[in-house]
């Protein structure tokens, strides 16, 4: 459910999502459930929303927490709505289930805490009722709720249960698995903790094969590199010739982003929500990642078994 007019102000994080759910595509309805409250009360300007393994976003033109929170609150919830809602988010299941993103993602993540679809489960979404949706508002009331304003920045309502971490450190999980879709296969690594240094080795492995396809997927408690089977990891000289011009590619995507309040909204919630980091800072400690730690993780990503 969309409306874009005027401008965005106003980006909201709801934690939640799919690896989090009992009810398979609770969240994906609580979001079109959120939305549809909002038009209720005349909010009807620049108005999104989307779900993740993780959380939900809300897209408002502007609101500030107080409001957020009185609007969260107050959410009525009567079957006649609950129903009109089942039936868009089963009809956007059907129109989505076979999406490329859809099957691929599926395949990357199988047998994770992230295996299932924020899209959500048609026989799951039938059955949840007014009472389920009910605590699972009550769920997000008592947690953390994140807004990001243009004028405010980052505003967090319940900070106290926002709970830390535990890790900052990479890990690599000692396996790694082979999957096989349209025709190519594909080696994904899987690592716990925080990714930036995953991230920059993918961008040098990928200035090493500029023809494979070569992405990290990032979730709050798991990450996923991935990489066609042919790709070749680089060694020696080959990875500190690359790192300058690795850091130079990322800066310049940073740059082409941040005149876009909607992808900078996003990135600082989700950065804030998994590491209690500033997106921005994160970009900026890639440059200080010592080169000895990227010749060893690309040293390991070489040796780690399939499973």
């Amino acid at each position: 459910m969309e409306i874009f007019k005027g401008n965005l102000n106003s980006v909201v994080l709801l934690p939640g999502g799919s690896a989090n759910e009992k009810k398979r595509g609770i969240s994906h309805l609580f979001e079109h459930l959120f939305i549809a409250n909002l038009f209720r009360n005349n909010i009807r300007d620049w108005v999104s929303g989307f779900t993740r393994e993780d959380y939900i976003i809300i897209l408002i033109a502007k609101i500030n927490l107080k409001d957020l929170l009185t609007l969260t609150r107050n959410i009525k919830i009567e079957q006649e709505i609950l129903t009109k809602e089942k039936d868009l988010v089963l009809n956007e299941i059907q129109h989505k289930k076979n999406s490329e993103a859809e099957l691929f993602f599926n395949e990357v993540w199988r047998d994770t805490k992230y295996s299932h679809s924020p899209l959500g489960n048609i026989s799951d979404l039938k059955n949840i009722t007014i009472k389920d949706i009910v605590l699972f508002k009550e769920k997000i009331l008592n947690g953390p709720i994140f807004l990001y304003s243009k004028n405010e920045g980052l505003s967090v309502h319940n900070k106290k249960s926002h709970k830390e971490q535990g890790y900052s450190k990479l890990r690599i999980l000692k396996q790694k698995r082979r999957i096989f879709f349209r025709n190519n296969h594909y080696i994904v690594t899987y690592c716990k903790g925080e990714p930036g240094i995953i991230y920059l080795a993918s961008r040098i492995i990928s200035l090493f094969n500029p023809n494979s396809h070569i992405q990290v997927s990032e979730k709050k408690d798991l990450c996923a590199l991935i990489m066609e089977e042919e790709t070749k990891i680089p060694t020696g000289q080959d990875i500190y010739k690359l790192i300058p011009e690795s850091l130079l590619r990322i800066n310049e995507e940073v740059k082409g982003i941040t005149n876009d309040f909607r992808e900078v909204a996003i990135n600082e919630l989700e950065s804030y929500y998994f590491y209690k980091k500033p997106w921005t800072l994160r970009i900026q400690q890639l440059a200080s990642i010592n080169e000895i730690q990227i010749v060893s993780l690309l040293n390991q990503l070489k040796n780690i078994r399939l499973s």
